[in-house]
């Protein structure tokens, strides 16, 4: 069920929040003083540029969180500190140390200013900031502003200057409570809007790079800062993510960022939009390179190409270890790319929902296919060792698609050739992360993938299907794709899932053309 298309907040309530955005926010800071935010005491680790710069821009000073702490660690710097809420610049100007920085004949000016309407360099000297900070700021901007925020700071720093940013990452727990069922709070892709009417959206890696990019900016770095918090009184796990990132102004910006945006987050061309918009029926196909690249531990780097008739393609660069049977090795490695193409060319049918890939091969390609429509993917890896090589595969691609909303867990395989105790062990393991799974996703997996390894007998087969039945969304929409790399592991997995008490092969939906190879399975 796609619930972001029930939760919408109507037209007419969405441009009454941008058009007061000001007005929210300035009611915000005269009902919470300096008493919301705690001071950036982080900034000396995190952003060491901050204690040589000579000139700084804060940009959505707040009440102060930054600025003051920064007087304190650079002595000598030259502090401006913008904010769209006057309430707030009220508090910067009212802080006693404030006072006391400019009766020691230090600059520190505070003043109130829209970034995306403004010209800042009314009140900063142009082109004279070492660096620009933008702490959980720039998500308060409607998307289709951001590029025209961008061009605003911009001309205030001076060739070489940084942009110090961090804010809300996809996959924040905020996000998932505002798109949760019966909640009406989606302004648009990843934009929501508070019940106080301040509004926040949720950054994936690769759209901030291609925004900032856009404007003139080189991305020195960029990484997703995650923290978990538990309530043991009320057994909840809450994931905080946010993106952290340095960029370099380099000038030259061509502008993708032009404020003729038709909709509400029209700048936004993200890999779900894009994926959304390719034509179903599209022919998908792949193209695998030979290995570019061999390394001393036998690891073989190839390029890998997934590409439909429309704007859907996806450019891997993928990983894979030595096998003591290269043959299976090879089959299994074509299974897996005919799995992802299949994915890739039916964006329709992922769209929204949330996708299992059990991965029992070096790379999640079916995963890293669905990403590019499902609303959340998890990859179930075996062994330590595999899950290292699956995480090293996803880190080298995370650039290609929204990597954010990717989840890896452990699931190990249950192998029936170990010795007698070593297999009951690995049961009861399998036993326990399967739960971990199943409690962490309640409500089951709109689609489970999986490539049936070279050689898997009888019994393993077994074990796999016990574990796709457990994992898959009760919904009659729901189904599992499991790739055979062989005729004889196909008339096997039909076999088996014609006896499986809780499974059986299904045709599949309309939107979903599966080539042969390709076996589909439903809930009984």
């Amino acid at each position: 069920m796609d619930l972001f298309k029930r939760a919408e907040v109507p037209a007419q309530l969405a441009a009454k929040y941008e058009a007061e955005a000001g007005r929210y926010w300035d009611l915000f800071y005269l009902r919470n003083k300096d008493r919301f935010f705690k001071n950036r005491n982080y900034f000396a680790a995190e952003f060491p540029a901050l204690l040589t710069a000579a000139t700084v821009l804060e940009v959505g000073c707040g009440a102060g969180n930054s600025v003051f702490p920064l007087l304190e660690l650079n002595p000598s710097v030259a502090v401006y500190a913008c904010d769209f809420a006057p309430s707030a610049v009220a508090l910067v100007q009212a802080h006693p140390a404030y006072a006391a920085a400019a009766a020691a004949g230090r600059v520190v000016h505070a003043f109130v200013a829209d970034i995306t309407a403004d010209d800042l360099t009314a009140n900063v000297p142009p082109a004279t900031v070492d660096a620009c900070t933008m702490i959980f700021v720039l998500s308060a901007i409607t998307p289709q502003a951001m590029p025209r925020a961008l061009r605003r700071v911009a001309a205030t720093l001076r060739p070489g200057g940084q942009l110090l940013f961090r804010d809300y990452a996809v996959g924040d727990l905020a996000e998932e409570r505002f798109a949760a069922e019966g909640k009406q709070q989606r302004l648009g892709p990843n934009f929501f809007v508070r019940g106080d009417g301040t509004q926040a959206y949720y950054f994936s890696k690769e759209y901030l790079r291609r925004l900032f990019e856009a404007e003139g900016f080189e991305c020195e770095y960029l990484r997703t800062n995650e923290r978990v918090a538990e309530n043991r009184l009320r057994e909840e796990r809450m994931e905080r993510r946010f993106l952290q990132a340095v960029f370099t102004y380099r000038g030259g910006g061509t502008a993708g960022g032009s404020s003729g945006a038709s909709s509400r987050g029209g700048s936004q061309q993200s890999a779900e939009a894009a994926a959304a918009a390719a034509d179903d029926d599209a022919e998908a196909s792949t193209e695998s390179q030979q290995p570019q690249q061999s390394h001393v531990d036998g690891r073989q780097e190839y390029e890998l190409r997934l590409a439909g008739n429309g704007p859907v393609q996806l450019q891997l660069r993928v990983s894979h270890w030595p096998r003591p049977q290269r043959q299976a090795a090879a089959a299994d490695r074509a299974a897996a790319e005919a799995l992802a193409a299949a994915v890739l060319r039916c964006p329709s049918y992922f769209g929204g929902t949330d996708v299992l890939e059990i991965c029992l091969w070096d790379a999640p390609l079916a995963a890293l296919a669905a990403l590019h429509a499902c609303r959340r993917a998890v990859v179930a890896s075996g062994s330590l060792a595999e899950e290292h090589r699956v995480r090293y595969n996803v880190q080298c691609n995370s650039h290609t698609v929204v990597i954010e909303r990717l989840r890896l867990h452990q699931l190990g395989w249950r192998s029936c050739r170990a010795a007698e105790p070593q297999q009951q062990k690995q049961e009861l393991e399998h036993d326990r992360q399967q739960q971990q799974l199943m409690q962490a996703y309640p409500a089951g997996f709109h689609a489970v993938l999986a490539v049936v390894p070279s050689g898997t007998t009888a019994a393993e087969l077994q074990s796999l299907l016990d574990t796709v039945a457990a994992l898959l969304s009760r919904s009659p929409r729901a189904l599992a794709l499991l790739c055979l790399p062989g005729a004889a592991e196909q008339q096997a997995a039909v076999a088996a899932a014609a006896a499986h008490p809780a499974l059986d092969a299904a045709n599949a939906p309309p939107e979903l053309p599966v080539p042969e190879g390709l076996l589909c399975l439903r809930r009984l």
